[in-house]
């Protein structure tokens, strides 16, 4: 009716149950072919699992960080100035955590929280600021 075209090659179909006894499901078929079925999906970034623990996420998250971090102590290494550090921490290592952070926080563990935070401590120290923690961001945004 649209003229909207159906990739099944594309669709993923990623199950959410949470029963002790888990039910034997019939597979999605679109246009003789059968849907693929997966434990986690990347969704707009953020890692998805049939689980919802987020943990896989937060290492995907916590990877990211780190490689960017390294960019932070380069700048300490060549004495810029803190406010460009504070400007370049802002906008290129804590805009990957705070993206949909009210999503997946509230259901991490308390492991992955501290990984977080790790982030924020290492990036206060090298630029010798006191950066506001995950957790108390995480408050300001749901409140």
């Amino acid at each position: 009716e649209n003229f909207l075209d159906f990739n099944v090659l594309k669709t993923k179909e990623l199950i959410f149950d949470f029963r002790r006894i888990h039910a034997e499901l019939q597979p999605v078929v679109v246009n003789d072919s059968e849907v693929e079925i997966v434990p986690e999906y990347n969704w707009l970034g953020t890692l998805i699992d049939d689980k919802l623990n987020f943990h896989g996420n937060v290492q995907k998250i916590v990877a990211k960080c780190h490689q960017r971090l390294y960019f932070l102590y380069k700048l300490k290494q060549f004495k810029v100035d803190k406010t460009i550090m504070s400007l370049f921490y802002s906008s290129v290592i804590s805009s990957v955590f705070k993206f949909c952070l009210i999503a997946f926080y509230g259901n991490i563990t308390q492991d992955d929280r501290h990984k977080l935070e790790r982030i924020v401590s290492k990036a206060s120290k090298a630029i010798t600021v006191k950066q506001t923690c995950v957790n108390d961001i995480y408050i300001t945004v749901c409140a």
